[in-house]
């Protein structure tokens, strides 16, 4: 591949790739054709030829969806914020655990799987702001409504020193493929004193957008955790659900998930 892997698109590749939102989110191709005015068959070797160059992904949906790979350049990270990053890293487990046994119990999810999605190296899942720290997926059953139903729970883990309300935009961002979204920080109390401000600000945030705040004195510890917003369950668009369940989750859990909906 060049350098610049855009240098060299034919004029169909180059035209297909311009109607793409540069930040990875999936759009229709059916719509998409129609907009450019093309045929099937045009608009699909020009997905497949991007695709073949490591610039696309497709997915499912109602007449199939596309959508870039977001390639993040590499950007220096200064000696603090990679020791913050470590202790965010290090809220991870703790967290999962609780989630999985505690926090579902409450929410009163019986089949559902739970992720931890923040460690997934360089694997492609969707660009910036698109992967959260902790997924919990769940399948539910009522007695008087058929059918079934899928729950994506995404969860923004957050330090006391890394926490604003930048935290908030960062978990809404997930709403256009998940259900409901949460951001979970851990302020130690000897931390939260001249934090209102700032807690406040966050809260008036998640409240307008439907976004979840669980503030935790220590995030292993389900009994500190203070739902201070609670999330507002969306219905996404199904294609936008099935591919970021495809990106996000492993083989393992999708084949769970899979087992639960036949």
């Amino acid at each position: 591949m060049p350098l610049d892997p855009l240098q060299d698109l034919t004029a169909d590749e180059k035209a297909l790739w311009d109607k793409l939102p540069a930040d990875g989110t999936y759009i229709g191709i059916r719509k998409t054709r129609r907009e450019l005015g093309w045929d099937d068959d045009r608009i699909w070797n020009a997905c497949e030829d991007l695709a073949r160059r490591g610039l696309v992904k497709t997915g499912p949906g109602y007449g199939g969806t596309v959508r870039r790979i977001v390639a993040v350049p590499a950007i220096p990270v200064a000696p603090e914020q990679e020791e913050e990053g470590r202790k965010e890293k290090a809220l991870y487990t703790p967290a999962e655990k609780v989630i999985r046994e505690q926090w579902a119990r409450t929410m009163r999810l019986d089949q559902f799987v739970v992720q931890i999605t923040a460690r997934q190296g360089r694997r492609d899942t969707g660009g910036t702001w698109t992967r959260p720290d902790i997924v919990v997926v769940a399948v539910s059953i009522y007695d008087f409504v058929p059918g079934k139903f899928v729950d994506a729970i995404t969860f923004e883990v957050k330090t006391v020193d890394s926490f604003d309300v930048t935290a908030i935009y960062e978990a809404l961002s997930h709403l256009r493929s998940a259900t409901r979204a949460y951001v979970l920080v851990e302020i130690p109390d000897d931390r939260r004193e001249g934090m209102e401000e700032l807690i406040n600000n966050a809260s008036k945030e998640a409240s307008r957008h439907g976004v979840g705040l669980i503030i935790a004195t220590s995030v292993a510890d389900f009994d500190s955790w203070e739902i201070v917003v609670e999330a507002t369950r969306r219905d996404p668009d199904p294609a936008g659900l099935d591919a970021f369940l495809s990106d996000q989750l492993n083989e393992d859990n999708q084949g769970q998930i899979r087992r639960w909906l036949k």
